[in-house]
């Protein structure tokens, strides 16, 4: 049975808790008004974030989640870990819900001795109280396993989930879970001799899985490659779809149970870094939860060039790019990493982070219209989720 429990939150502003749109933002990107139902193009006004704090000890420091505005970037309420004796905690991945008050945190507990343990919660923000009500998502990750990335579905009823068995053979799964009916179905792909799997390659976040609005659609980035050279990915490599509807039906297959919506391949000038035909991926490709279109931030193939790019998810094709600017280095530590953190249903609107001509920010994009958005003290995007 799940554990609940009330979290006071730590108010940090006196204004009303319904943070309604600034002024630099009425007219042009809309925030969802609170207690009311986003509309197709809103942009929620709140969300999850990681954000360091210090503890007890002198000198360090912890990374927990926490609720801010989306318009000021107000810090609204932190959501402690429910840190274990012997155990040094951090929040590991983040989500969020379609409601703009239901999120999802995953608390990645390190142990002295045992493995690793991941666990999973549903936080519940009240705006107009600033507190969150924090469940236990009664689901673990296999012992010598590893957790790649987590996403809620946009109803809030379903958590899907991908991770690795590092024990014997390195399958992958994916899990969605019903909170509702406490009921999951796992798809599993074991790489074939030779080859081998990822959720996540080489970026550093896991923010690999996205879904669509049907509640029944999960997106999630593929890298398929060969065991002896990483650099060379296999043609089923990209964004591949699953439908995870179907009462009764245990998983399967990963790969022959998906299907293919956006390639991945190699360039011989960066072999490690997957490409589309715009460009090089910079982060992962994110699917509008209209289901039509999948998104991404892309360095170009002229260096030092970034844009964003929606795909057709029918036939992979380039629909449009946005924002085509001067950019840092693909590889540069600082604003390297051109990516989408959310996307409206038709994919017009997007929440990026590290804008071209704009490292280390976030903002609100629609079409080539950029509004620059506040960056929280102490945050880690793009570890965060609206």
């Amino acid at each position: 049975m799940a554990v609940s429990r009330s979290v006071a939150a730590v108010a940090v502003v006196a204004a009303a808790a319904t943070v309604a749109a600034g002024a630099s933002l009425r007219g042009t990107h809309r925030l969802g008004a609170s207690g009311g139902t986003l509309g197709p193009d809103a942009v929620p006004a709140y969300y999850i974030a990681a954000t360091t704090v210090p503890t007890k000890t002198p000198g360090s420091y912890q990374r927990i989640p926490a609720i801010y505005a989306t318009s000021t970037g107000r810090l609204l309420a932190r959501i402690p870990l429910p840190t274990q004796r012997g155990s040094q905690d951090r929040v590991y991945d983040v989500s969020a819900g379609a409601d703009d008050r239901t999120f999802l945190f995953v608390d990645e507990q390190i142990p002295r001795i045992r493995p690793v343990v991941y666990r999973f919660y549903l936080a519940r923000f009240k705006p107009a109280t600033h507190q969150v009500r924090v469940t236990t998502i009664p689901v673990r990750v296999p012992s010598y396993g590893a957790l790649d990335t987590a996403a809620l579905s946009p109803d809030g009823t379903k958590l899907a989930y991908a991770h690795e068995n590092l024990a014997s053979d390195p399958r992958h799964d994916l899990t969605v879970f019903d909170l509702k009916t406490r009921q999951s179905r796992t798809w599993s792909v074991l790489p074939a001799n030779g080859t081998g799997g990822s959720f996540t390659y080489l970026f550093y976040y896991p923010l690999s899985l996205s879904w669509a609005n049907d509640n029944a659609t999960v997106a999630f980035n593929w890298f398929n490659f060969r065991a002896e050279n990483a650099s060379t990915l296999l043609p089923n490599s990209g964004v591949r779809l699953l439908k995870v509807a179907g009462p009764g039906k245990p998983g399967r297959n990963l790969i022959a149970d998906s299907h293919l919506a956006l390639r991945f391949t190699n360039s011989a000038a960066r072999r490690y870094t997957p490409a589309t035909t715009a460009g090089y991926l910079s982060d992962y490709a994110v699917l509008a939860p209209g289901g039509r279109l999948i998104v991404a931030g892309i360095h170009t193939f002229k260096p030092h060039v970034c844009e964003f790019a929606s795909f057709s998810a029918r036939n992979g094709n380039l629909v449009r790019i946005a924002d085509r600017k001067s950019c840092l280095g693909l590889f540069n530590p600082v604003g390297g990493h051109v990516g989408v953190m959310w996307a409206s249903a038709d994919g017009r609107t997007l929440i990026v982070n590290n804008p071209p001509g704009h490292p280390g920010q976030i903002g609100i994009l629609r079409g080539d219209h950029l509004i620059v958005l506040r960056v929280p003290p102490h945050t880690k995007f793009p570890l965060a989720a609206w």
